[in-house]
């Protein structure tokens, strides 16, 4: 189902944005192929519009327990 969903799927580590495995979903609209995001951390790819939105994200579950209603401007390659 993972690779399978039109929706943008990433897993990455919390701690330093790591992509360990991203699906086509992710891929495509922003222009990469998988090799080009695994092993690369969000901050490296340029994805983040503003990199204070990926502090913000990262702190929300210990903050809030969970995440909901996220929004935050990406950019495309």
């Amino acid at each position: 189902m993972f690779h399978t969903s039109p929706d943008a799927i990433h897993i990455n580590r919390l701690s330093d944005g790591l992509h360990l495995d991203v699906n086509e979903g992710f891929t495509a609209p922003a222009g990469f192929t998988p090799g080009d995001v695994k092993g690369r951390a969000s901050a490296d790819l340029g994805v983040w519009d503003d990199l204070a939105d990926r502090a913000r994200l990262v702190a929300w579950p210990e903050d809030e327990g969970e995440v909901h209603g996220f929004e935050a401007p990406f950019r495309r390659t």
